[in-house]
Parts: structure tokens; sequence; C-alpha cells
């Protein structure tokens, strides 16, 4: 009977897709599905400012930053960075990347910084990126990014 119940669904979503492509407004009656667009929108690098978020909606950064910047840190979470602007989404699978202007990292940020909670980061650190979803942050010493 499962299986009965299994194909009787499988056919009328395969049916409701390949009807779909020929209605006129076919983006009408399947709202909130992402599609190629809107995958660009969030994949793009927003640099507002001397950093940018890699990773984009698939949460997944490749091997490197771009040419001309540097690996800061990474996470999971919908941080906020002053420089680079929100990242996005929770990442269920992967990570995304915070990438700065090369000549702007002063010192190594795997040796400098450090990840902790809340807002505030406490005496010579300052605050590069804090997500509001579980409060983590990530403090580095003052002068390890210089805009």
């Amino acid at each position: 009977m499962l299986r009965v119940v299994f194909i009787a669904s499988l056919l009328l979503v395969l049916s409701e897709c390949s009807s779909a492509k020929w209605d006129a407004n076919w983006e009408d009656t399947v709202a909130g599905v992402p599609d190629a667009k809107d995958i660009a929108m969030f994949d793009k690098k927003e640099r507002n400012g001397i950093c940018y978020w890699q990773g984009g909606f698939w949460c997944s950064p490749g091997n490197e930053c771009d040419d001309g910047y540097r690996y800061v840190a990474s996470s999971r979470q919908n941080a906020y960075n002053e420089w680079a602007g929100d990242a996005g989404a929770f990442c269920w699978f992967g990570e995304r990347w915070l990438c700065c202007e090369s000549d702007k990292v002063k010192k190594n940020p795997k040796t400098s910084c450090t990840h902790g909670g809340g807002q505030n980061c406490g005496a010579g650190k300052t605050l590069i990126w804090w997500a509001s979803w579980n409060e983590e942050n990530l403090c580095c010493e003052d002068g390890t990014i210089v805009p």
C-alpha cells in the first residue's frame, strides 16, 4: 500500500512539473523555490568594504579567496562583519569564509584571533564578526585588520 501511495505522489509531482513548463505564468506556480537568478544574487560577492563573504547560497567557499584577498576566518552562522555585511543564512552543510584585502590584514588571523561569545571582545581585541543566532563571535588582537 505504501508503494502505491508513493508512486501516486510521484506521478502527481511529475505531472505538475511537466505541465508547469508550458504555463506562461509557471513562475507563480512554483513560488518560494529559488531559481538561478535568486541563487546568483546570493552568490554575489558584496564588496562594500575591505572584506567579503566567500561561499554564498551554497555555503561552499571553494579552495581559496579571490586574488588580492586573504582568508581571515570561517563561520556557519548568520554572521555580520562591518566591512563585508551580512553573511546570509545558517549553513547546514559547509561554511562561509571571511576574505579581506591582503594588504589590510596585518597579523596572522590564525594566531591573533579567537572565537568567543557576545558582542564584546575585551581589552586589546577587536570584534571581527558576530552571529546573532547563537552569540558566537570572532575577536582579533587590535591591528589584525586595519581598514
